[in-house]
């Protein structure tokens, strides 16, 4: 253990900073991210009271890779990611390149785009689409693994334990047919603002065997019984079955409080277009 006084502490190892942990429970863990600190108000960082800094901690860094999956440390950048190249889904690749600059990108962890206080909900959304899932930690020992999508919820409930760390986010790498990005960084002037959709399917035999549409705005929102309307129909779509796609999508944003009206006919009309490229 490396610690610079009763309040501060720079462990080097997860057993390391368990230990800290245990030692110092009113700790909290921080890292010097640019995103979380960029979420923050006024001109000042403001860092805890008492903290015990990730950025020490070469096991948070790693990205491994199988056959199945790409496992990547919550500390490890943006541009760690991206500089693996073919091996990260395209989505993720496209998404994670439209969420900062390459500048910004070595300052920026994937951990803190998902964390509650710096939630990005553009790369939230992506690893939902995705199935990915994340490793919550409370000892060194193995920890547990959740979805995406069950971190998303409990994160915004505020029900995230306080006392476990994201260690890992594991990402499935399946193959995808056909994907879509759109991002509309500002929608009206009545308060709507940045947008994404995300669209992905695969496809066997000319039929629609899967599909994930997810929308990221501030939150992260998908309609599975949408989804299943479209399951197993055969390409090319009708368009009577593209438009009822759009109109459950409609009916499902109408109780989205959190979205103006604009944001959700933009939407909406994201959704279609998107769905033109299976329309005859």
């Amino acid at each position: 253990m490396n610690a610079s006084g009763d309040k501060f502490f720079l462990p080097s190892s997860l057993a390391a900073f368990f230990v800290d942990w245990a030692k110092a429970p009113e700790a909290e863990p921080f890292a010097c991210d640019a995103l979380q600190l960029a979420k923050q108000n006024g001109q000042r960082i403001v860092i805890p009271d008492s903290y015990i800094s990730l950025d020490f901690i070469d096991e948070l860094k790693k990205i491994t890779r199988t056959e199945r999956y790409l496992e990547i440390g919550s500390k490890a950048t943006l541009r760690d990611i991206l500089n693996i190249g073919r091996a990260v889904p395209q989505i993720l690749c496209e998404v994670l390149e439209g969420a900062a600059s390459p500048f910004l990108q070595p300052l920026i962890s994937l951990g803190a785009c998902v964390h509650p206080k710096s939630l990005h909900s553009e790369i939230a959304a992506a690893l939902s689409a995705l199935d990915a899932r994340y490793e919550l930690r409370s000892s060194p020992a193995q920890g547990v693994w959740i979805s995406a999508a069950r971190y998303g919820a409990l994160a915004e409930g505020g029900a995230v334990p306080a006392r476990e760390l994201l260690t890992r986010i594991r990402v499935p790498l399946d193959t995808w047919d056909y994907s879509i990005y759109r991002k509309l960084r500002r929608i009206d002037d009545s308060g709507g603002g940045s947008m994404t959709v995300l669209v992905l399917t695969k496809i066997q035999k000319d039929i629609l065997t899967d599909i994930r549409v997810v929308l990221a705005a501030g939150t992260v929102l998908r309609d599975k019984g949408a989804e299943n309307y479209l399951l197993g129909k055969h390409l090319p779509l009708d368009e009577k079955d593209a438009l009822q796609f759009a109109g459950l999508w409609r009916d499902y944003l109408a109780d989205i409080d959190a979205l103006t009206a604009m944001q959700r006919d933009v939407a909406v009309r994201c959704i279609e277009d998107g769905l033109r490229h299976f329309v005859d």
